[in-house]
């Protein structure tokens, strides 16, 4: 079974990205941040490990926000509505549909090497708006 990168969302959500502002939910620790000069320096095995497990977290908050919108949630949380959280998680669903984990490590791997000089920024960052700001929201 090959996981599909549109299970990649809601680390996204996460990185307050598209100047949506913060995380809707804080952490109480500071989780370090990944960047290129980590990303190209760790093996194939830490990359995608790296990204199972931001698709693990975006595919359960998918999950989450689909049981609210279908009314099996609490009833409180279904009369606040569409949330931006919610469209941000559809939206990052809808981009990573057509790629596989493996694509989408291949194409980060790819922007570093082209971008030497870029090794600064996030691979969130690289990841949202160099790899699926390209793909159309469905």
């Amino acid at each position: 079974m090959r996981i599909r990168a549109a299970m990649l969302l809601s680390l996204l959500l996460g990185a307050g990205l598209a100047g949506l502002g913060p995380a809707p939910l804080a952490i109480a620790v500071d989780a370090p941040t990944v960047t290129g000069e980590a990303w190209t320096k760790s093996p194939p095995g830490e990359r995608m490990a790296f990204l199972a497990g931001m698709a693990v977290v975006v595919s359960r908050q998918y999950r989450y926000l689909q049981r609210q919108a279908s009314g099996t949630s609490t009833p409180a949380a279904a009369a606040i509505g569409p949330s931006r959280e919610g469209t941000m998680v559809k939206d990052i669903v809808d981009r990573t549909r057509p790629f596989t984990l493996m694509q989408i490590m291949q194409d980060v791997d790819k922007y570093y090497a082209d971008h030497p000089d870029q090794l600064q920024r996030q691979v969130v960052d690289v990841i949202w708006k160099d790899i699926l700001s390209n793909q159309p929201s469905r």
